[in-house]
């Protein structure tokens, strides 16, 4: 293995988040870039050097060498950088179909989503500024927060807003000042979180959770699934 990351599902595996049962003693990383060293007669699409990563978490990447199936394995360019590379196969992938899967979006369509300076919805804004969408991105209330809403704004956010924020007076204000009001909703922290984001969701919008951070139940009020029948799909 050339770089395994640590990703929030190793974290939520270890302490018995998941549904996931290992049986021990076992090896932990669900994400990771390795280099082929030797390859078995049947493995015709791989070569020895091949950078490749997992196609799903069905083996431990926090080791030095692994043995792998040359089924559940994919090649990837070695041309980009290593901690892309990384993170290729869960983060990327998981942000091209959340923005794909659920919602026919077009360019200068809104979408918002929590969790934002995570590793998927850092792709999640980088891919919508490819596809001309605008992204409302919410993180959470931090002393730093000028540094952090300039670096997701770099990587391609078009609009960064705490959490804080989110809850106040002033946001609804600001929703006035977007072309639209947002068709897909993506939660990523669960919790109570999400509520606050469905206030500012049109009739038979779509909510996608994709994520537990905060480990508290997803919320959903009988008036938003009653008034503005918001669907939502859990991923």
């Amino acid at each position: 293995m050339l770089l395994a990351p640590v990703h929030p599902i190793d974290l939520d595996t270890i302490n018995g988040f998941t549904d996931e049962h290992h049986c021990l003693p076992a090896v932990g990383g669900c994400e990771g870039v390795g280099v082929v060293e030797k390859i078995g007669c049947g493995a015709i699409d791989l070569n020895n050097g091949d950078w490749v990563v997992s196609k799903g978490f069905n083996w431990g990447t926090w080791q030095t060498m692994a043995v792998a199936d040359a089924a559940d394995v994919m090649r990837v360019p070695k041309d980009i950088p290593l901690l892309g590379a990384a993170t290729l196969a869960g983060n990327a992938c998981t942000a091209y179909r959340l923005l794909k899967d659920f919602v026919d979006l077009k360019p200068r369509d809104v979408i918002i989503q929590n969790g934002a300076n995570g590793a998927v919805g850092q792709a999640v804004m980088q891919l919508a500024r490819e596809w001309g969408i605008i992204t409302v991105n919410v993180v959470r209330d931090r002393p730093k927060i000028k540094a952090l809403s300039e670096y997701l704004q770099g990587r391609g956010a078009t609009h960064v807003i705490t959490d804080t924020f989110l809850k106040s007076s002033s946001m609804q204000f600001f929703m006035k000042s977007l072309p639209g009001t947002p068709k897909l909703a993506l939660n990523c922290v669960g919790g109570k979180l999400n509520v606050e984001m469905m206030k500012y969701m049109p009739f038979e919008s779509v909510l996608v959770t994709y994520g537990e951070v905060s480990h508290e139940p997803v919320v959903m009020p009988a008036n938003v699934i009653s008034n503005k029948r918001v669907g939502e799909k859990l991923r």
